[in-house]
């Protein structure tokens, strides 16, 4: 099974001083002997209005690893991460954000279970973050509806730092191209008869740029999410 190759996509948006730190730990990460191969990795660029392409395409001259995809009109976090899964080429996908929050380094403990054969798609759990406490009590209310409407039991069923094991999900149609993706993806692959766990996962402070989250209108979405979803499945039944 550690003959499985990674790929990592990474969707961004204005995130140009994040770019060239965040490759240099990506480069890192790839000489080292972790026993998976990393095939290639991914930015997808979603109408950054800096110069955060520009840069990518100049680490990607150094790091033929990276590539950098690309859409006029693609907007949103989930469209990204769609788009960047349509584009690769790997055996196991991980998800990561571009804001230098979530350390490549962490890619081993999360792909694990996956290459165990011990579950199809592994979740982040977040044991530590820098969210103030607003955030965070909204988070923990977005996770403990989620988990108790679709009986799943995730500590934060929206974190971004995923693995998944590619032709698990092939037949998943989800909707969703944003912050919400996430949750509809979950309660997709649950319907699919997938196994999701979770692994440890801390985050590190943002030193540059700005959070693209709106936190009121991000769990608005949520919601409005997990209630169409709710009624997709009551209907089903």
């Amino acid at each position: 099974m550690h003959s499985l190759g990674i790929s990592i996509i990474i969707p961004v948006k204005n995130e140009s001083e994040n770019v060239a730190p965040l490759v240099s730990e990506l480069k890192q990460l790839t000489m080292n002997d972790n026993g998976f191969k990393i095939y290639e990795i991914l930015f997808v660029d979603s109408e950054s209005d800096d110069d955060t392409l520009e840069r990518i395409m100049k680490c990607s001259a150094g790091f033929p690893l990276i590539n950098a995809v690309s859409r006029c009109g693609l907007r949103g976090k989930g469209a990204a991460i769609k788009m960047g899964i349509k584009s690769s080429r790997g055996d196991v996908l991980v998800t990561m954000d571009g804001d230098l929050q979530h350390s490549p380094f962490q890619i081993e403990g999360l792909i694990q279970p996956i290459l165990k054969n011990e579950a199809d798609i592994v979740v982040g759990a977040r044991k530590h973050d820098n969210y103030s406490f607003y955030r965070k009590t909204l988070s923990r209310a977005n996770s403990w509806v989620f988990n108790h409407l679709f009986k799943f039991n995730l500590t934060t069923p929206n974190e971004g730092f995923k693995a998944i094991r590619r032709d698990a999900i092939a037949n998943l149609d989800v909707k969703a191209t944003d912050f919400d993706f996430d949750l509809e993806f979950l309660v997709k692959a649950r319907a699919a008869g997938l196994t999701v766990t979770e692994k440890p996962v801390t985050l590190r402070k943002r030193e540059h740029g700005r959070s693209k989250v709106n936190t009121v209108k991000v769990t608005l979405a949520f919601l409005r999410r997990m209630i169409t979803l709710w009624l997709e499945q009551r209907k089903r039944r």
